[in-house]
């Protein structure tokens, strides 16, 4: 197309889509929290500095789904961090089971490997 925009333009354009899609955010995660067993997990994420530069820091973007076959809810959640405060945080609230594979890392009474046998073994997982 030929169209040449600034980064600013279009970093305004990604900050005014999250502002109007906030509330869709805010159901999805409020739906979430109310299943019965969710799974998560993390990964790093190269990102760029403020003069457009790959930074040496690294930073994650966590990944919280439900197990809904039809329609499941899947929420991406960036964090500076892989510190267990920041599941904790967007949990805050959920009282089911949770599965990862990091379940001794992070110091929440959810994240435990035996929410995760026992979905394994009543055959709730496969």
């Amino acid at each position: 197309m030929g169209a040449n925009l600034s980064r600013q333009t279009l970093s305004n354009w990604i900050i005014g889509t999250a502002s109007e899609l906030e509330p869709v955010y805010k159901l999805m995660k409020e739906e979430l929290l109310k299943r019965d067993y969710i799974q998560a997990d993390e990964t790093v994420l190269k990102v760029l500095d403020d003069k457009g530069k790959e930074s040496n820091k690294q930073k994650y973007m966590w990944l919280y789904k439900s197990p809904d076959k039809d329609s499941p809810i899947v929420i991406y959640d960036y964090q500076k961090t892989r510190s267990g405060s920041c599941p904790k945080g967007f949990l805050s609230g959920f009282s089911g089971s949770l599965q990862t594979d990091y379940p001794d890392k992070i110091n929440i009474p959810i994240f435990s490997i035996y929410y995760i046998n026992n979905l394994i073994s009543n055959g709730l997982v496969a």
